[in-house]
């Protein structure tokens, strides 16, 4: 099922995915009130380059040769290329991430200019939808159409997670940070999500005899997965349990709450990537 593309790949998909996530929620936090979440702002910054730089280890060595892979990729550039553009432009976001962790780390985020979160903001949007469009550009029937959003809409939701967790595990909650963790705008997340998954499994049942294929081999050897951890353990429970924060009225995420749903959405947006990976090689 993995072949020539390993897990490997999943993995700098799934962290890297992550990573501009996280990024991006705390870009948000930063402009929408950053002051009062200082701490979510932080910890979201300095995660992603941590992330990133793990995931495209996993690529690169996937690939092979990793090290002669690293330094000859800036030179070996083709315009035509979607690969080659999205690895500058992965490499470039990295480098303002990193720049971007070491003013959090020195407490000095909101030092920098807004110009240059604006621009990682961008960056990290335009790495987001890459990780998609590299697949849909080999030409794959099961990596076509929804890919790239259904992959970004995973990303989001793995980021937020791990900005939530981490605020809860290594810093004190304060009580006026608690209103922006928005379960209500992560349950819209998971809507989105779903119907995204739902409509790309569609065009796999109606779709061609290829598309056919995909769509048999995953009813028949990938059908637990798809059930069990794609859509119960990675949308519908985390889905319930920000319903009940939301028909409790509340506007926070306990630490409980958070951990549980953001480690059942890792799982599940780990197997969705896995299982899109693994079809469109057959």
């Amino acid at each position: 099922m993995f072949s020539p593309w390993d897990l490997r790949v999943v993995l700098d998909l799934f962290l890297g995915g992550a990573g501009i996530g996280a990024f991006l929620f705390a870009s948000f936090l930063y402009f929408y009130r950053g002051s009062l979440h200082a701490n979510l702002v932080r910890h979201g910054v300095m995660v992603t380059p941590i992330l990133m730089i793990i995931g495209i280890i996993f690529l690169l060595l996937e690939i092979g040769q990793p090290t002669r892979a690293m330094f000859s990729a800036p030179f070996m550039i083709n315009s035509t290329s979607i690969l080659s553009w999205g690895t500058l432009l992965q490499g470039a976001f990295i480098i303002i991430s990193l720049y971007l962790a070491f003013k959090a780390k020195m407490g000095q985020i909101f030092e920098v200019p807004k110009a240059l979160m604006v621009v990682g903001s961008v960056g990290a949007l335009l790495v987001g939808f890459y990780h998609g469009l590299l697949l849909t550009a080999t030409g794959r029937v099961a990596w076509d159409g929804l890919v790239p959003v259904m992959f970004m809409v995973g990303s989001l939701t793995s980021g937020y997670f791990l900005v939530t967790i981490l605020d809860h595990c290594c810093g004190e909650r304060k009580e006026k940070d608690k209103e922006l963790d928005f379960p209500l705008f992560f349950l819209s997340l998971l809507v989105v999500q779903f119907v995204t998954v739902f409509f790309w499994r569609y065009a796999l049942f109606v779709g061609g005899e290829e598309q056919q294929l995909a769509h048999q081999f995953i009813s028949g050897n990938c059908q637990l997965i798809w059930i069990l951890v794609i859509h119960l353990i990675g949308m519908f429970l985390p889905g319930v349990m920000m319903l009940r924060e939301i028909l409790a009225g509340k506007k926070y995420l306990s630490r409980n709450t958070a951990i549980i749903a953001g480690i059942a959405v890792f799982v599940g947006v780990f197997a969705l990537k896995a299982l899109v990976i693994g079809v469109g090689q057959l």
